[in-house]
């Protein structure tokens, strides 16, 4: 089995989400290990890997979900102000 352009994109949600999660990401080096690893696991199983598409990628992705907790938040507040 070879990786494909599809897995690839799972696993840099993976390491996107990771990058979100409020207690994974207090300790910053342990996200740079997962993203690590699984840049090697690519690199071995996928000839084509291109680690400036895949940074872009994650980079993309970390900020496309910190815009929906920030939608998300804020819809949140908006609800307890109502019952207030």
């Amino acid at each position: 089995m070879s990786l494909t352009k599809k897995h690839l994109n799972q696993l840099a949600n993976i390491v996107a989400r990771l990058h979100n999660d409020k207690y994974f990401s207090k300790d910053t080096q342990s996200v740079v290990i997962v993203d690590n690893l699984i840049k090697n696991f690519a690199k071995e199983n996928c000839p084509n890997f291109d680690y400036d598409k895949w940074n872009g990628f994650v980079s993309k992705q970390i900020q496309l979900d910190k815009k929906q907790d920030e939608k998300t938040m804020a819809f949140i507040q908006s609800l307890s102000k109502k019952t207030a």
